[in-house]
Protein backbone atom coordinates (compact mmCIF):
# COMPACT_ATOMS: atom_id res chain seq x y z
CA UNK A 1 0.00 0.00 0.00
CA UNK A 2 2.79 2.49 0.92
CA UNK A 3 4.46 1.81 -2.25
CA UNK A 4 1.05 2.39 -4.54
CA UNK A 5 1.02 5.84 -2.74
CA UNK A 6 4.44 6.99 -3.45
CA UNK A 7 3.41 5.68 -7.30
CA UNK A 8 0.04 8.09 -6.96
CA UNK A 9 2.27 10.68 -5.93
CA UNK A 10 4.66 10.78 -8.91
CA UNK A 11 1.26 10.16 -10.96
CA UNK A 12 -1.26 12.73 -9.96
CA UNK A 13 -0.25 16.30 -9.92
CA UNK A 14 -0.53 18.80 -6.80
CA UNK A 15 -4.62 20.33 -6.52
CA UNK A 16 -4.89 23.28 -9.25
CA UNK A 17 -2.07 21.88 -11.07
CA UNK A 18 -1.82 20.08 -14.60
CA UNK A 19 1.39 18.63 -15.46
CA UNK A 20 3.14 16.86 -18.67
CA UNK A 21 2.85 13.19 -18.90
CA UNK A 22 6.06 11.96 -20.06
CA UNK A 23 7.67 8.46 -19.84
CA UNK A 24 9.78 7.83 -17.16
CA UNK A 25 12.79 7.00 -18.72
CA UNK A 26 13.40 9.95 -19.34
CA UNK A 27 14.22 10.91 -15.78
CA UNK A 28 17.42 9.23 -15.40
CA UNK A 29 20.03 8.33 -18.48
CA UNK A 30 20.74 9.38 -22.21
CA UNK A 31 22.14 6.96 -24.30
CA UNK A 32 23.49 4.66 -21.36
CA UNK A 33 25.49 8.20 -19.78
CA UNK A 34 24.69 10.13 -16.66
CA UNK A 35 23.27 13.51 -16.93
CA UNK A 36 24.68 15.57 -14.52
CA UNK A 37 22.94 18.84 -12.82
CA UNK A 38 24.31 21.43 -11.61
CA UNK A 39 22.92 22.81 -8.30
CA UNK A 40 24.32 26.51 -7.03
CA UNK A 41 21.99 28.01 -4.16
CA UNK A 42 24.13 29.84 -1.32
CA UNK A 43 22.16 27.86 0.93
CA UNK A 44 23.59 24.73 2.18
CA UNK A 45 20.73 23.06 3.19
CA UNK A 46 18.96 24.23 -0.34
CA UNK A 47 21.89 22.50 -1.69
CA UNK A 48 21.65 19.22 0.53
CA UNK A 49 17.76 18.58 -0.20
CA UNK A 50 18.13 19.45 -3.94
CA UNK A 51 20.25 17.38 -4.64
CA UNK A 52 18.80 14.49 -2.13
CA UNK A 53 16.05 14.85 -4.93
CA UNK A 54 17.81 14.80 -7.96
CA UNK A 55 19.93 12.00 -7.18
CA UNK A 56 17.29 10.04 -5.79
CA UNK A 57 15.53 10.65 -9.58
CA UNK A 58 18.80 9.29 -10.71
CA UNK A 59 20.74 11.90 -12.02
CA UNK A 60 24.52 12.78 -11.27
CA UNK A 61 24.97 16.05 -9.15
CA UNK A 62 27.48 19.00 -8.54
CA UNK A 63 26.95 22.02 -6.42
CA UNK A 64 28.47 25.52 -6.07
CA UNK A 65 27.86 27.77 -3.80
CA UNK A 66 27.70 31.02 -5.93
CA UNK A 67 28.07 32.65 -9.31
CA UNK A 68 31.37 32.42 -9.47
CA UNK A 69 31.72 28.81 -8.82
CA UNK A 70 29.34 27.97 -10.82
CA UNK A 71 30.28 29.64 -13.72
CA UNK A 72 34.02 27.65 -13.13
CA UNK A 73 32.46 24.68 -13.40
CA UNK A 74 30.62 24.93 -16.38
CA UNK A 75 33.35 26.55 -17.97
CA UNK A 76 35.69 23.46 -17.05
CA UNK A 77 32.88 20.78 -17.57
CA UNK A 78 29.75 21.93 -18.94
CA UNK A 79 26.30 20.11 -17.27
CA UNK A 80 23.59 19.15 -18.55
CA UNK A 81 20.99 20.90 -16.64
CA UNK A 82 21.64 24.28 -14.03
CA UNK A 83 19.46 25.05 -11.29
CA UNK A 84 20.32 28.33 -10.38
CA UNK A 85 19.13 30.50 -7.23
CA UNK A 86 18.99 34.22 -8.27
CA UNK A 87 19.74 35.63 -4.81
CA UNK A 88 23.43 34.68 -3.93
CA UNK A 89 26.34 36.84 -2.87
CA UNK A 90 29.55 37.47 -5.40
CA UNK A 91 27.75 37.06 -8.71
CA UNK A 92 23.93 36.29 -8.30
CA UNK A 93 21.78 34.50 -10.68
CA UNK A 94 20.82 37.02 -12.98
CA UNK A 95 24.77 38.11 -13.31
CA UNK A 96 25.22 34.15 -14.42
CA UNK A 97 22.60 34.10 -16.98
CA UNK A 98 24.27 37.21 -18.06
CA UNK A 99 27.52 35.97 -18.49
CA UNK A 100 26.51 32.71 -20.29
CA UNK A 101 24.71 34.56 -22.74
CA UNK A 102 27.29 36.68 -23.80
CA UNK A 103 29.93 33.97 -23.73
CA UNK A 104 27.47 32.14 -26.19
CA UNK A 105 26.93 28.83 -23.53
CA UNK A 106 23.62 27.33 -24.11
CA UNK A 107 22.22 24.86 -21.65
CA UNK A 108 19.20 24.36 -20.00
CA UNK A 109 18.76 26.42 -16.78
CA UNK A 110 15.81 26.45 -13.73
CA UNK A 111 15.93 29.42 -11.53
CA UNK A 112 14.56 28.39 -8.43
CA UNK A 113 13.97 31.02 -6.39
CA UNK A 114 12.17 32.89 -3.51
CA UNK A 115 12.05 36.21 -5.31
CA UNK A 116 8.84 35.66 -7.25
CA UNK A 117 8.60 39.31 -8.48
CA UNK A 118 7.36 39.37 -12.47
CA UNK A 119 10.29 41.59 -13.39
CA UNK A 120 12.61 38.64 -12.23
CA UNK A 121 10.54 36.27 -14.18
CA UNK A 122 10.82 38.06 -16.95
CA UNK A 123 14.04 38.89 -16.95
CA UNK A 124 15.24 35.37 -16.59
CA UNK A 125 13.19 33.91 -19.54
CA UNK A 126 15.04 37.32 -21.58
CA UNK A 127 18.37 35.38 -20.27
CA UNK A 128 17.16 32.35 -21.69
CA UNK A 129 16.51 30.44 -18.46
CA UNK A 130 14.47 27.39 -19.73
CA UNK A 131 12.27 27.40 -16.53
CA UNK A 132 11.46 29.67 -13.41
CA UNK A 133 10.26 28.08 -10.34
CA UNK A 134 9.79 29.12 -6.75
CA UNK A 135 10.70 27.97 -3.29
CA UNK A 136 9.58 25.90 -1.85
CA UNK A 137 9.53 23.64 -5.11
CA UNK A 138 7.46 19.95 -4.61
CA UNK A 139 9.87 16.80 -6.00
CA UNK A 140 7.46 16.06 -8.15
CA UNK A 141 7.44 19.82 -10.01
CA UNK A 142 10.99 19.81 -9.89
CA UNK A 143 11.40 16.15 -11.24
CA UNK A 144 8.55 16.52 -14.73
CA UNK A 145 10.25 20.04 -14.96
CA UNK A 146 13.79 18.02 -15.17
CA UNK A 147 12.19 15.37 -17.28
CA UNK A 148 10.98 18.15 -19.88
CA UNK A 149 14.09 19.82 -19.79
CA UNK A 150 15.89 16.87 -20.49
CA UNK A 151 14.28 14.73 -22.59
CA UNK A 152 15.43 13.89 -26.30
CA UNK A 153 12.84 15.77 -27.93
CA UNK A 154 14.24 19.10 -25.85
CA UNK A 155 18.07 18.94 -25.73
CA UNK A 156 21.25 17.74 -27.75
CA UNK A 157 23.00 15.08 -26.56
CA UNK A 158 25.59 17.02 -24.93
CA UNK A 159 25.82 20.75 -22.99
CA UNK A 160 26.43 23.02 -26.06
CA UNK A 161 28.53 26.83 -26.46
Amino acid sequence: MRQEQGLHNLLVPPQGQQLPIRSPHFLTKDHGAMRRILITDDSQFQRKTLSAIIQKAGYEVETASNGREALAQIEANPPHCLILDMLMPEIDGIQVLETLQAKQIRLPVIVLTADIQDWMKIRCLELGASAFLNKPVTQDILRMELNQILSPSHTQDTPCR
